[in-house]
């Protein structure tokens, strides 16, 4: 194999050549991400089921989604748990799984029994476990002048969806802040008087507070979807509403509760700078880039800080991302002095810019060849292969050296060129084999 690229140069030039073009190509594919990706063969299920106390959740969510997701295949052990107004189950499945196919038939088996559920349940949210995931990026919305409720609610129905668009990004979660809510809290007095139970007029506020599909009204060839509006737009039009009590007299929910324009219990709370305000936390899907990602956002940052209403300040807590930037251009710099270094010492002990230049060629193109099979295999850029990529560099120089003075002591021979790179390759061949496989 080394007569044939020694003596066959144009060949091998091309050869080494394509693998160079390839590695260029596949820098950038390579998914950027602080740790490697390992798949965990775990699935979740978190459902919120709004007011219900944890025995609630446990028979009327919990239990029916358990059965559900039983029949999935593969299954070793389902773990569950219910709470205040939150249901969790935790599938593992057995380690030669699939669990991308998995997650989908879990999903699958939810939605079937979708009708089964509590008409008041948030949509189910179906994710696969990984402990290390990490956002790509924590920002924060705060003002001096406006409340928390304001911040949150412009941070939920604009920003979020702005920034959920940016292509790789999977979600975007909010946490601290006040989310509004109109809460209708009812006199246990007043509804004996009226005759009617709690259950019986939160059934009432579902009915009314829902849009209906009535089917479509056809003449000739034209169709029109039709719909039944019942919700809520007003806290005058909620307050208003008729309920109508055991006995059969009807009266409005003012008469026997007060209705207040006010915010959900807070579960978690964020401060920057000393003031209260709404964090949004960025993350990835799975084949996202996280440095493209991180650069696009600080790109549209400017924009959208340009648009914020007046008093409201965009800024970022936390980028992931730069710790994998510098560790990219860590490694991009130990190159680069490996060489300088390399050189140095090459042209110094023997006199020769040829041979310099020779081991310049060489370290740059086999680390550049290298991020081809990388992408092949699916790895991406990490800590972990940057550390790989930094150690095996002092291997590559010494190998280099090794083989470029033996091939020296050839030529000093008066021996052919040709034959001095082949018998000088040969003679140090499995002794740089041996001692670069146990590296």
């Amino acid at each position: 194999m080394i007569d044939f690229f020694v003596k066959h140069r144009i060949t091998t030039i091309m050869f080494v050549l394509v693998f160079v073009v390839l590695g260029i190509y596949s820098y950038s594919k390579l998914l950027v991400e602080k740790t490697p990706k390992i798949d965990f063969p775990i699935v979740t299920v978190s459902v919120i089921y709004p007011g219900a106390t944890p025995l609630e959740v446990e028979n009327l969510v919990v239990k029916k989604i358990e059965d559900a997701v039983a029949e999935v295949s593969e299954i070793k052990k389902i773990k569950s748990r219910a709470y205040e107004s939150l249901g969790f189950i935790s599938i593992e499945f057995l380690i030669e799984a699939d669990v991308n196919v998995k997650s989908i038939e879990v999903k699958d088996k939810v939605d079937a029994i979708l009708n089964d559920l509590p008409d008041s349940i948030e949509k189910p949210v179906i994710e696969k476990f990984d402990p290390l995931v990490v956002p790509v990026m924590e920002l924060v919305l705060s003002s001096d002048t406006l409340d928390a409720r304001d911040l949150y609610e412009y941070a939920d129905k604009t920003l979020k969806t702005k920034f959920s668009s940016i292509s790789g990004v999977a979600k975007v979660d909010l946490y601290g802040g006040k989310k509004r809510q109109i809460n209708v809290w009812l006199d246990p007095m007043l509804m004996k008087q009226h005759y009617i139970s709690i259950g019986e007029v939160i059934k009432a506020m579902l009915v009314k507070n829902k849009n209906i599909p009535a089917g479509a009204l056809e003449k000739g060839f034209n169709s029109m979807g039709v719909r039944f509006t019942g919700e809520f737009e007003s806290i005058d039009e909620i307050s208003q509403m008729r309920l109508v009590s055991s006995d059969g007299s009807s009266f409005q929910l003012k008469d026997i509760a007060v209705i207040e324009d006010g915010y959900k219990k807070i579960d978690s709370m964020a401060r920057y700078n000393g003031k209260e305000a709404v964090g949004m936390s960025i993350n990835k899907a799975s084949d996202g880039n996280g440095v493209s990602i991180a650069q696009e956002m600080r790109k549209r940052l400017n924009v959208f800080r340009a648009i914020l209403p007046q008093g409201m300040k965009l800024d970022i807590a936390t980028d992931t991302t730069t710790y994998i930037v510098n560790e990219t251009n860590n490694t991009k710099w130990s190159i680069v002095v490996g060489l300088l270094l390399t050189a140095a010492i090459l042209y110094l002990f023997m006199g020769r810019w040829d041979i310099a230049l020779i081991a310049c060629i060489i370290i740059p193109t086999s680390i550049v060849s290298t991020l081809f099979p990388m992408w092949a295999s699916k790895f991406s850029i990490n800590a972990l292969t940057l550390l790989a990529l930094a150690s095996v560099l002092g291997t590559l120089i010494s190998n280099a050296i090794v083989i470029i003075e033996n091939v020296l002591v050839h030529l000093d021979r008066h021996d052919d060129p040709v034959k001095a790179a082949i018998d000088g390759t040969k003679e140090v061949f499995v002794p740089i084999l041996a001692a670069t496989g146990t590296n």
